[in-house]
């Protein structure tokens, strides 16, 4: 066939010249996509994330070091309390899984995990788990709520050591609220109410597996422990209901760990929260926010008001307290936290 016989084929494209503009655009498309394909890798690379905070920074924080890496880890299930802690150096927290019956500690950091066998039992899932270095050896004890043969035991596991203690209890549904040295011997003791019908209270020394004091409330809502009566030994200040009407949580009552009752204050607000606070040193103050917004701090061996102001006039707000030195002036500050308005004061 000549080559004046032969036809393009309509599957062939037609090639021309390109001009020095549309050059020019694939010179620079094709620059662009070699460098995406370098610098994506280093962009993309699995190292923990780092949040800094577009808003204000009041600390000046502009040292990368002073940014911290954020760690997830996801629990084998939902509802599970964890609760922090320190044990052999290792800082992380604590959880519980029931179907196991074991105690686990975990430390992101380091990536460190301890677990430890707990006696058979109901605990439901380690509600109200606690922690705290009740035999002052530099580790956490770990402290939860056992139900076996019609028996409520709080446990003590202390994984540092390998040992679960159990301790029988005389009410139902224990739980630590607290700790604090509640007989002078140096060493924190345990405060455990009844969270069932609140009205059940009991301190125990867990060195020796002795009672200290019991006592009764009337539905008790909160509870704090200091150095409200003596210098040498701790006291419980707690909420609790009038035994008239209109049955409102108005009551703050000081108990010495013994169970004898120091002093008690009818205010004219119920309570909502109550935290220990210290300011200028001595005995510790009880601070106290109340439904009608004021916070008062009281005298904790008087309950005798020292200061007293409203910082959220809006009612019905449900409202917490926390302590901190929060302007580094190395005294106890007070902080108003409503959850309604999510707002701090």
């Amino acid at each position: 066939m000549s080559s004046s016989d032969r036809r393009t084929s309509p599957f062939r494209p037609n090639a021309k010249r390109m001009d020095a503009d549309k050059m020019s655009i694939v010179q620079v498309l094709v620059v662009s996509v070699l460098l995406i394909m370098f610098i994506a890798p280093i962009i993309t690379n699995f190292e923990p994330s780092q949040v800094i905070s577009q808003n204000d920074n009041p600390a000046n924080l502009t040292d990368p070091a002073q940014v911290q890496p954020i760690y997830n880890y996801n629990l084998p299930a939902s509802n599970i309390r964890i609760e922090v802690g320190e044990i052999s150096g290792y800082s992380g927290f604590a959880y519980i899984i029931e179907a196991e019956s074991r105690l686990y500690f975990v430390d992101l950091i380091n990536d460190i995990t301890m677990d430890i066998d707990l006696p058979v039992g109901v605990k439901a899932n380690g509600a109200y788990l606690r922690g705290y270095d009740v035999d002052r050896d530099g580790d956490t004890e770990f402290f939860l709520r056992n139900y076996v043969n019609s028996t409520f035991y709080v446990l003590m596991v202390d994984i540092n050591d390998g040992k679960v203690s159990e301790f029988t209890m005389p009410f139902g549904y224990p739980a630590v609220q607290g700790f604090g040295d509640f007989n002078g011997d140096g060493y924190p003791d345990l405060l455990i109410q009844n969270v069932d019908n609140w009205n059940n209270f009991l301190t125990l020394d867990v060195n020796t597996n002795t009672t200290i004091g019991t006592f009764q409330s009337v539905n008790s809502a909160g509870v704090t422990v200091g150095r409200f009566t003596s210098a040498s030994e701790d006291s419980i200040a707690l909420i609790d209901k009038m035994e008239t009407f209109p049955f409102t949580q108005r009551n703050i009552t000081v108990v010495e760990g013994d169970g004898t009752q120091v002093v008690n204050n009818i205010l004219t607000s119920p309570v909502q929260d109550l935290v220990t606070f210290n300011y200028g040193g001595g005995l510790d103050e009880i601070a106290a926010i109340q439904t009608n917004g004021y916070l008062t701090v009281y005298n904790g061996l008087t309950l005798g008001a020292i200061y007293n102001e409203s910082v959220d006039p809006l009612g019905n707000n449900t409202r917490f307290i926390e302590t901190g030195d929060f302007n580094v002036d190395f005294q106890d500050d007070l902080v108003v936290i409503s959850r309604d308005q999510e707002m701090a004061y």
